[in-house]
C-alpha cells in the first residue's frame, strides 16, 4: 500500500520530518486510547516505576509529581508486548506504509514506547538527535511519532530544526558526563529556528533519525500522548 505522494516524500528528505493525518483508522485510534487510559487508571495504585518488559526494564514510568489523585504516567516501554492495539498499529497501518514509502519495503522495527505529557506534568525533552541512541552503520532510520491525542502548540508538541538531518551529529557528552542532550548554545540556536509539529489525534510525525528536536512541558489542561 502506497501512503505518501511524491511531494510528501520530497518534503521529508528535504526537511527531515513530515506530518501525515489519519495514519491509523478510527477503530485503531480508539483502541489505542482505551489501552492507555486503562494504564493511567492502573498507575494510580503505584508510587514508583513498575512492571517488566521482556528485556527486564520497568514497563511503566511515573513522573515525580505522580499521585493517585493526579496520575502522571509519562512512559510505557514496549507497549507492543502487552497490547494488541499497539502491536497492530505498529505492524499494519497507514503509519507502517508511510515508513515503507520512505525507506522500505524491508522495514525492521527497532523498539516502541509511549511518551505522555499529562496535564500538570513537568516532562521536558531537551534538544538531541535519535541516531546516537540507536547507532547503525547507515542512517535510513525513521522515528514515527503517532499522536494518540491531538497535539497543539500548548501541550508540549515536538519541535524540530528543519534540514538539520543533513548536518553534523552532535555529541551528547559534556565535560565527561552523558547528558542525553546537545550543547546548550546549539540548543538555543535550534529553539530560535524551530518548527512545531502539531496535528489531530491519529496523525503521525515521521522524523529522520539525524534530525535535531526537543519539546517543552505540557502547559495546557489537555494530554499529549505519543506512540513512538
Amino acid at each position: 500500500m502506497t501512503a505518501l505522494t511524491q511531494p510528501q516524500i520530497d518534503f521529508f528528505w528535504q526537511n527531515g520530518y513530515l506530518v501525515v493525518e489519519n495514519a491509523v483508522s478510527a477503530a485503531q485510534l480508539a483502541a489505542l486510547k482505551a489501552d492507555f487510559d486503562g494504564w493511567v487508571e492502573d498507575s494510580r495504585s503505584h508510587d514508583a516505576a513498575y512492571g517488566d518488559t521482556l528485556d527486564g526494564r520497568p514497563r511503566f514510568d511515573l513522573e515525580p509529581c505522580h499521585s493517585a489523585e493526579k496520575p502522571a504516567l509519562r512512559r510505557v516501554n514496549a507497549p507492543v508486548e502487552v497490547s494488541k492495539a499497539y502491536f497492530d498499529a505498529m505492524a499494519d497501518s497507514v503509519m507502517t506504509a508511510c515508513v515503507a514509502d520512505l525507506i522500505g519495503p524491508n522495514v525492521k522495527l527497532h523498539h516502541t514506547k509511549i511518551n505522555s505529557k499529562l496535564p500538570g506534568g513537568n516532562t521536558q525533552v531537551k534538544w538531541h538527535q535519535d541516531f546516537p541512541f540507536t547507532p547503525h552503520s547507515n542512517d535510513d532510520v525513521v522515528t514515527a511519532l503517532l499522536m494518540v491525542d491531538e497535539v497543539t502548540e500548548e501541550n508540549g508538541p515536538l519541535e524540530v530544526l528543519a534540514g538539520s538531518h543533513r548536518g553534523e551529529i552532535h555529541g551528547l557528552w559534556h565535560d565527561g558526563v552523558f547528558t542525553g542532550s546537545i550543547d546548550d548554545k546549539v540548543a538555543a540556536d535550534c529553539q530560535a529556528k524551530s518548527v512545531t509539529c502539531t496535528g489531530p489525534a491519529g496523525s503521525v510525525c515521521l522524523m529522520h533519525t539525524r534530525l535535531l528536536h526537543g519539546s517543552a512541558p505540557n502547559r495546557s489542561q489537555r494530554p499529549r500522548t505519543l506512540f513512538i
